[in-house]
């Protein structure tokens, strides 16, 4: 019809998320020698930026009920959840162990969520395959932010083992700043988080293509702010 908008479409929004995120963490290092910050003085930039940032992404989130886009086709499923006493005795025995066994080794339920996650969104592929770019689209913009460590050859070994952690190492530094924990023993916390991302961004592809993006959109946010601090304690 004349006049009527174009729509948007969800794929190519998300393969540019995809970009950005690899162009941004690849030129990290270029960026913070552009803001002359050292160890003694820290630049204001490393802070206005990813401010500046969030500003934006709570901007486009909330305009995208207004934007017109055209997405996947969300399946409706016919399965039905029951939960009768069974489910939940299973359900409450399976937090109380994690619980347990988390106050003892946190690092251990840590993974375990990360691979519960990572197999949830490997299922998800499989048995919905409109949802192959959104799954994908999502894990890239968590980990490409970080991908000037491929550059750093002194780090790369030692930042191997950080690889679960790096999508939720900035949330993880911001609650430790607040709780005043030290930074150094919460990796399991980041693996948590990065779970827990996966977690959220498998939801939102599934209820639609706007609410995936706007979580892309933070994840991506998040990551890149990691990626950001990371690189300054590394040069530090």
């Amino acid at each position: 019809m004349v006049g009527q908008p174009k729509l948007l479409q969800a794929r190519t929004i998300l393969v540019i998320f995809v970009l950005v995120s690899g162009a941004c963490g690849w030129f990290v290092p270029a960026f913070y020698d552009w803001t002359e910050a050292d160890q003694s003085r820290p630049s204001p930039l490393m802070w206005q930026v990813p401010s500046v940032l969030a500003v934006g992404a709570l901007v486009l989130a909330g305009g995208l009920p207004w934007i017109p886009i055209s997405g996947w086709d969300v399946p409706e499923t016919t399965e039905v959840a029951q939960f009768n006493l069974r489910s939940v005795l299973i359900l409450m025995s399976g937090v109380a162990i994690a619980i347990a066994v988390g106050k003892w080794a946190p690092l251990v339920v840590a993974f375990l969520g990360l691979t519960l996650a990572l197999a949830a969104a490997a299922r998800c592929v499989y048995c919905y395959p409109a949802f192959a770019l959104p799954v994908v689209a999502l894990c890239m913009c968590m980990f490409l932010p970080f991908v000037w460590i491929l550059g750093s050859s002194e780090f790369l070994r030692s930042a191997l083992w950080m690889f679960p952690s790096l999508p939720g190492f900035f949330l993880a530094a911001l609650i430790a700043s607040l709780v005043g924990a030290s930074q150094h023993n919460l990796g399991w916390l980041a693996i948590l988080i990065t779970a827990t991302q996966v977690a959220i961004g498998l939801w939102s592809i599934r209820v639609g293509p706007k609410p995936a993006i706007a979580t892309i959109v933070f994840v991506m946010l998040a990551s890149l702010t990691g990626s950001l601090l990371l690189h300054a304690l590394v040069r530090a």
